[in-house]
């Protein structure tokens, strides 16, 4: 059933309760990732509508919209960076590491990176909002789930089968149509302003990058905190981009 994918997504990557059946392969999932993405930054958007609403609102956009954004996701990508940022805040073998992936405590490192990250994004979302450019939002966070099912689908999963985002481990094939998917939302972008929009994106992913070398030689794969710091990272990367060059 073409629903049960969707469904899937959503309750994967929201707190939105939803009626419906899951999907019986979770990786047919990934493919409506970024709908769920776009659907998330149209959220984050009528929240702003609302705050608009009162000018003595408009000063806290930036936390209320932080907030808005770690409620409805669960905070499951932000427990990712804080996570990889204790597992290979200093060198440990590769079996160490995945154990304090698989810690559900956070360590030294792990509470730093949170107050950073939070801080970080509380600020963009305040800058953003003052200079009218909170729409970027949606292509964002729509670009930000295309990267998490596509290194779901092409880089080898560190864990066994018993690691929770192995079910969501598709066949490289399914990159391509998210490939194409974020050809698409590229071409939405370019056309809605200019090639200078682009850029945000290209900064995203040089934002990742460091990520996802760590985790090829620390733990010879992914995991899913690793897409969740991915995603962390490549909305900060974005934004910033965003926010400096738009």
């Amino acid at each position: 059933m073409l629903l049960s994918p969707f469904v899937t997504a959503l309750r994967t990557l929201t707190i939105i309760p939803v009626p419906g059946k899951d999907t019986e392969r979770f990786h047919r999932a990934l493919l409506f990732f970024p709908l769920v993405g776009g659907v998330l930054g149209l959220f984050h958007l009528l929240i702003f509508r609302l705050l608009s609403l009162s000018t003595e609102l408009i000063p806290l956009s930036g936390v209320i919209l932080c907030i808005t954004n770690y409620l409805l996701s669960g905070a499951l990508h932000l427990d990712g960076f804080a996570d990889t940022a204790d597992a290979f805040g200093t060198v440990r073998s590769r079996e160490k590491t995945l154990q304090i992936l698989k810690d559900c405590h956070l360590g030294t490192y792990g509470v730093a990176s949170v107050v950073f990250l939070i801080l970080w994004r509380v600020t963009l979302y305040q800058s953003l909002a003052e200079e009218s450019k909170l729409i970027w939002l949606v292509p964002c966070l729509a670009f930000s789930r295309i990267i998490q099912g596509f290194l779901l689908c092409t880089l080898p999963y560190a864990r066994d089968k018993s690691g929770k985002a192995f079910i969501f481990c598709g066949k490289p094939v399914y990159a391509i149509f998210l490939f194409l998917e974020m050809i698409v939302i590229g071409i939405l972008v370019y056309f809605y302003s200019d090639l200078k929009s682009l850029i945000p994106l290209m900064v995203g992913l040089l934002f990742i990058t460091p990520a996802i070398c760590l985790y090829l030689y620390r733990v010879k794969g992914i995991t899913g905190d690793g897409v969740g710091a991915c995603s962390e990272l490549f909305e900060l990367g974005f934004l910033t981009a965003t926010m400096v060059i738009l």
